[in-house]
């Protein structure tokens, strides 16, 4: 359907869960307030996005089995996210094939921009505007001309913008296809000379391989807790290969990685209970936390309230 929504979030498993077209989970990394907005865009056969956290996170993104992603930077300037522990600057982009897995490092404050667009659909594009001997791209990150860049970014600024600016709802599907066909050409131009402008190629180192059974190890284990020992054995790796892996992805160490995971099921958990039958003693302690001051303390200084007041809030 044509048309885009803009949403504000206070809670990162809520942030994650509204992230199309891919299955994403978010952790901050650092105490403080969390709040995030996401605008999205649907047009014909492309789907824009863009959004931002008020804390750093690390995040694990698949994404949709019938889609490319491009991301990139939503201004020209800013710290630099990581992509499976490679930088990606301001001037770059990150292109991901369907079904990928990636792991991002956003930085706090940065606000990013993702176009997803179905692989048939922009190799046609790709075919029609530099022959029918294009040759297909792997998923990696690039350095297009300037030029390029720019003219995608403001296109996409502009139409993610008649979302915030509530005036989404009577475009017109020829404005919409319009707009599509401007997308995909200033993609194309992006792309053109993509071997010449390739920065480093995503998702394939050894630690990229670590992190992806950490993962599949954290759904499997959803909403339980997992410690350093457990998961070394589990993945059948080292605490310095995990170590290196987590600070390369994440930017923190998988000791913090999980005490934040912890931090947060804690939290989810508060507040989807019936404070009449729960208590936040019995949350922490079925969570690992057993020193239930230091759990209180650290919470408060996490979300900015205390685990109580988080179990007594109403939620709409």
């Amino acid at each position: 359907m044509l048309g885009g929504i803009s949403l504000s979030f206070v809670e990162p498993h809520e942030y994650q869960e509204r992230i199309r077209p891919a299955n994403v989970q978010i952790t901050p990394t650092t105490r403080g307030i969390f709040t995030a907005t996401l605008a999205q865009f649907n047009l014909h056969h492309l789907t824009l996005q863009q959004g931002t956290q008020s804390l750093p996170t690390a995040s694990r993104s698949e994404l949709h089995k019938s889609r490319n992603a491009i991301l990139f930077h939503a201004g020209p300037v800013g710290p630099g996210i990581k992509v499976d522990s490679s930088d990606l600057a301001p001037d770059s982009l990150v292109l991901g094939a369907p079904a990928e897995e990636h792991f991002f490092h956003v930085p706090a404050n940065t606000a990013w921009s993702t176009l997803t667009v179905p692989p048939e659909i922009y190799a046609m594009a790709r075919a029609t505007l530099l022959g029918r001997d294009a040759a297909a791209i792997p998923s990696s990150i690039f350095r297009p001309p300037q030029s390029a860049l720019n003219r995608l970014r403001t296109l996409h600024q502009r139409i993610v913008g008649l979302v915030r600016a509530g005036k989404d709802h009577g475009l017109h599907p020829e404005s919409a296809k319009a707009a599509e066909h401007a997308l995909l050409v200033a993609l194309v131009d992006c792309l053109a000379g993509a071997g010449d402008i390739m920065v480093a190629r995503v998702g394939s180192r050894n630690s990229t391989a670590v992190m992806r059974k950490l993962h599949e190890l954290l759904e499997t284990n959803d909403g339980l807790p997992l410690y350093m020992m457990d998961v070394c054995a589990d993945l059948g790796v080292s605490r310095r290969t995990l170590h290196t892996a987590c600070v390369e992805h994440l930017g923190l160490s998988p000791h913090r990685f999980f005490l934040l995971r912890r931090m947060q099921l804690a939290r989810q958990a508060l507040l989807a209970a019936d404070q009449r039958a729960t208590t936040v003693t019995q949350v922490a302690t079925s969570l690992g936390f057993w020193e239930l001051g230091r759990f209180a303390v650290n919470y408060r200084q996490l979300f900015g309230e205390s685990p109580s007041a988080t179990l007594g809030r109403r939620r709409r």
